[in-house]
């Protein structure tokens, strides 16, 4: 309506900070928030282009440079995702990552209305990235916080995976789940990815026992509480 009216239409920054642990989903929203700008006419492009410092931080002066224009390039018009975001930055006054971080600081002023940047990281890592360079801050004035979650969420995620195409007690397997991920040592705690690879692990299990017990038919699509008791007693034996 404004531009209707000859007036300047205000172009606001969309560039995002997400912190979270891994397997909370920031790939995922990142991907639902392109398709949204899209829809929306922010972006011309629902395109996410996701990289890490290996993308972007090259081996020798001018390297770095090079590589991080070509990637921004590549994400223009959509959605440039860097992963793990604070491994661009360290102690060291030799490494190249600064180069990166100081082209991107470029990009993000200068083209702000053309993508949008999303850096993404474990909370406390991040935090102390930002802190190391300002400039990044006052560039980036959204962030999303992604909470670790709840062991009935990780249950839920792994009835959702195994009830597709496999028959089970979905009480059962619910309660299992949640139990083993509730006592988990939190170095092994990875939220939706752990999710996948019990599942996983529970349908490669699954198929063994056809085997192992010779089934056939409707039988081999279910499966047993005997062999949900033996996955949770392997847990526990850890």
């Amino acid at each position: 309506m404004l531009a209707e009216e000859g007036e300047l239409p205000f172009n606001p920054t969309y560039h995002m900070i997400f912190e979270g642990n891994p397997g909370t989903g920031k790939t995922t929203v990142a991907n639902i928030l392109a398709s949204l700008f899209y829809c929306l006419d922010i972006l011309p492009s629902k395109n996410v282009k996701v990289v890490d410092r290996a993308d972007l931080v090259g081996a020798y002066i001018g390297h770095t440079e090079k590589n991080t224009k070509r990637i921004i390039n590549q994400a223009m018009g959509g959605v440039l995702f860097i992963d793990e975001a604070y491994q661009l930055m360290n102690n060291s006054e030799n490494d190249f990552g600064k180069q990166a971080v100081e082209t991107l600081l470029t990009y993000l002023e200068n083209y702000r209305d053309k993508f949008v940047v999303i850096l993404a990281g474990y909370t406390k890592e991040m935090e102390k990235f930002l802190d190391m360079n300002p400039g990044l801050r006052s560039r980036i004035p959204e962030k999303i916080i992604f909470p670790d979650y709840h062991p009935d969420d990780i249950a839920a995620m792994v009835e959702k995976n195994i009830t597709k195409h496999w028959q089970v007690d979905a009480a059962q397997l619910r309660n299992i789940v949640s139990e083993v991920y509730r006592y988990l040592p939190e170095e092994e705690k990875a939220n939706a990815r752990w999710a996948r690879n019990f599942s996983e692990k529970l349908i490669q299990n699954h198929k063994i026992w056809i085997s192992d017990h010779q089934l056939s038919g409707k039988e081999m699509k279910q499966i047993s509480s005997e062999l949900l008791n033996e996955m949770q007693a392997s847990y526990s034996m850890k």
